[in-house]
């Protein structure tokens, strides 16, 4: 008999007949053979852990909470003017609120990024975003000032709560202008090289180097590294 996954299967015995009885040989001297079949099949169960969803970023709060931050300073007083973050609260193209707009900017000390700077395998920057394991992403630009800023509204929008507490504590008043182009990018909508790559950088001085020494012996230049031979060794062809 056979049996369901985790049941047992229970031996079965098969007698089979390999020769028949000539004439004077009696049943019983016959040969035969004997067969066990034998099959156990079974199940297991694997329980999850009982522990609850570990957060791969940082424990956030599960309320919301928009803080106040930095985003003018009073001529006439010299005091710093603030403004929520909160996206529902602030100005945009279309309802004006008597607040500051989305797009304002708001502007950091460079100091903010070593947190995520620090931690490569939580945390990237790259084309002007910063990102947390794909959970959360928010786009900073840097002014000619080596500034960090941020629109308003996105810090309200992007920034888990506890993240908006580490970047409220380099907040300052603005200073040195805008990131031109970013703003190009941004709200002029028009083609930008993006921000300032240096191993693009490298690659094109490389290029233009061997541009130019080509140029001075007359013949092409390779540049080439190899394991085998000095890094940056010159190859003519």
């Amino acid at each position: 008999m056979t049996g369901s996954p985790g049941s047992i299967t229970y031996p079965t015995r098969r007698s089979t007949q390999s020769t028949a009885p000539t004439c004077g040989t009696s049943p019983s001297t016959a040969e035969t053979s004997t067969q066990w079949i034998a099959r156990l099949v079974g199940r297991q169960i694997v329980l999850p852990i009982d522990a609850a969803p570990v957060d791969l970023a940082r424990p956030h709060t599960s309320e919301p909470r928009f803080l106040e931050f930095t985003v003018a300073v009073d001529p006439n007083t010299g005091e710093c003017i603030t403004s929520t973050c909160d996206p529902a609260k602030v100005s945009n193209y279309f309802t004006d609120r008597g607040t500051p707009h989305f797009l304002t900017l708001v502007y950091f000390r460079r100091e903010v990024l070593n947190r995520y700077t620090s931690q490569p395998s939580r945390y990237r920057i790259e084309n002007g975003r910063l990102s947390c394991l794909g959970l959360w992403g928010i786009s900073i630009g840097t002014n000619p000032d080596g500034l960090i800023e941020v629109y308003l509204g996105d810090l309200g929008r992007d920034l888990p709560a506890e993240e908006c507490d580490h970047w409220l504590s380099f907040n300052v008043p603005p200073i040195g202008g805008r990131d031109e182009g970013r703003f190009d990018r941004d709200i002029l909508g028009r083609w930008t090289n993006g921000p300032p790559d240096p191993l693009r950088r490298l690659f094109a001085a490389r290029e233009h180097f061997s541009t130019a020494l080509g140029a001075l012996l007359g013949q092409a230049v390779r540049l080439q590294a190899m394991a085998s031979r000095r890094p940056g060794r010159l190859w003519l062809r």
